[in-house]
């Protein structure tokens, strides 16, 4: 490793000389280190030392190293937040460890977006801003940007300003990858094409207390610029909340992935809580989260994801890996392949509906959970020949499914306190009354609609259609033949 004597300096107000003079001795120690010296992480051992608030000089006081020290920490955090974003992954943690190494590179810390979605999936509570620390300190050895007038890598000071944003506000919305760019190192065309700064306040995550942002225009007729501001904000809640309720359901997705993994698990039959099986497999609180997770993913699908929720169909969701022929005119299934795993619905939501949706491409995370998940619905439902994707786990009811889409509601409403999460706060500050019903299908639909496809101004689109009937036509001629290119 590096040497205990290396001492670069820097009061980080210095004369601009001495400064200058000061960060060159860091940034020529941080870029002289080996990938030997790099690979801490990896081997456990103590970190490098760095610029940080409690030691701006960056001198390395060579204290024996302790158990639960903040490099051991540090080094936890950082592999267990590679681990969950190679969850996925069919390679061994060996394997995934070396990826994550790199021959020091430690790329993947640039894909701010990811880490962040790993870390809320991996973290609760004020542990997540302890993490985001160790990953923005990882970011300040290979930038070297604390009290230093430069850094000698430009995309790693933008990951580490993210990590360093997300640290105050753990919970909120994974940032878009390089928002910290410098403008002025920009070309002009990129410059002319940044959104000019809006005079509508816009919160971050830790400001939604009072739910979707005003309009400002409220009562009156709406600019085409105010409305265009409004509806961008407004957007931005929604992509919020939809984040925060696919990142509860992805923490939730880990846990039973884990338990669905052991090599041990049989669910054939119902087991008391206290039987000895039962407690070795953690039979009962793993049933509980993997018919939760199965209620909620079938909601929100996968952060990232392109999933389109249903209605409450899912109650009545059954496996198969050949379709019957013809199929009946109202089910479901989820038909299972080797190359996909796809939603097939007959007869669905309010008005029979057919609809097909390939989730392998939509949502992939809940493709592979059903995939996993399906031997072991089998076993619980020995005599049915497309066993149900989501069925009750008692003791008298053990294995049968659910009658109706109001008894799943019922589910779904305590799968969300399983995942210890809430819509239901979030739509109870909805201003219209047909918005407040925060748990189910309904919910999840409008979140996902607005957040992926935009929300629209009501009083926008009214001076629309009257501007059209002015015109002589619909408002749907207009929208679909004169506005529409």
């Amino acid at each position: 490793m590096y040497s205990s004597n290396t001492r670069p300096s820097s009061a980080g107000n210095l004369p601009p000389s001495q400064q200058a003079a000061a960060d060159a001795v860091y940034h020529e120690m941080l870029r002289g280190l080996t990938p030997e010296d790099l690979d801490f992480v990896r081997n456990d051992e103590r970190w490098p030392v760095i610029r940080t608030s409690a030691n701006k000089t960056a001198i390395n006081y060579g204290e024996a190293r302790k158990k639960g020290d903040w490099s051991a920490q540090r080094n936890r955090f950082i592999k267990q937040v590679f681990l969950t974003m190679s969850a996925d992954s069919e390679e061994d943690e060996a394997t995934l460890l070396d990826l994550m190494f790199t021959g020091g590179e430690y790329d993947w810390l640039k894909d701010t977006a990811r880490v962040v979605r790993a870390v809320q999936a991996r973290y609760k509570g004020d542990t997540r801003a302890k993490v985001f620390t160790a990953l923005s300190q990882l970011c300040e050895l290979k930038c070297g940007a604390y009290l230093a007038e430069s850094c000698f890598d430009e995309e790693f000071k933008q990951a580490k300003m993210a990590y360093v944003d997300m640290q105050k506000t753990p919970n909120g919305p994974p940032p878009i990858n390089n928002s910290h760019a410098d403008i002025e190192s920009l070309p002009d065309e990129d410059i002319e094409s940044l959104p000019v700064a809006s005079t509508l306040t816009t919160p971050n995550s830790g400001d939604y207390n009072d739910g979707c942002p005003q309009k400002v225009y409220a009562g009156g007729d709406p600019t085409l610029d105010a409305r265009r501001e409004w509806e961008i904000a407004a957007t931005e809640y929604y992509r919020f909340l939809q984040n925060k309720y696919q990142v509860a359901i992805e923490t939730l997705r880990l846990d039973v992935f884990t338990f669905l993994s052991q090599d041990n698990l049989n669910i054939a039959k119902f087991l008391d809580r206290h039987c000895a099986r039962a407690k070795k497999t953690g039979l009962k609180g793993g049933l509980e989260k993997t018919r939760a997770y199965f209620a909620l993913a079938s909601l929100y699908g996968d952060v990232d994801g392109s999933y389109e929720p249903e209605r409450l169909d899912w109650y009545r969701a059954q496996f198969a890996t050949e379709l019957p022929e013809p199929l009946p005119a109202r089910c479901m299934f989820v038909h299972v392949t080797e190359a996909a795993v796809t939603m097939v619905l007959r007869g669905g939501n309010k008005n029979g509906q057919d609809v097909d949706q390939d989730l392998t491409t939509t949502t992939p995370r809940l493709a592979e959970m059903l995939r996993l998940w399906m031997h072991h619905a089998a076993s619980a439902q020995p005599d049915n020949a497309h066993p149900f994707v989501i069925f009750k786990t008692e003791n008298k009811s053990y294995g049968t499914s659910y009658d109706n889409s109001g008894a799943h509601g019922k589910l779904v409403a305590r799968a969300w306190k399983v995942a210890r999460c809430n819509p239901q706060d979030d739509a109870d500050k909805e201003w219209a009354n047909n918005d407040k019903h925060g748990l189910g299908c309904d919910w999840a639909r409008k979140v996902t609609g607005r957040a992926r496809r935009g929300v629209v101004c009501k009083e926008g689109e009214q001076c629309d259609d009257a501007a059209a009937a002015a015109q002589g036509h619909s408002a749907t001629t207009e929208r679909a033949s004169y506005r529409a290119l």
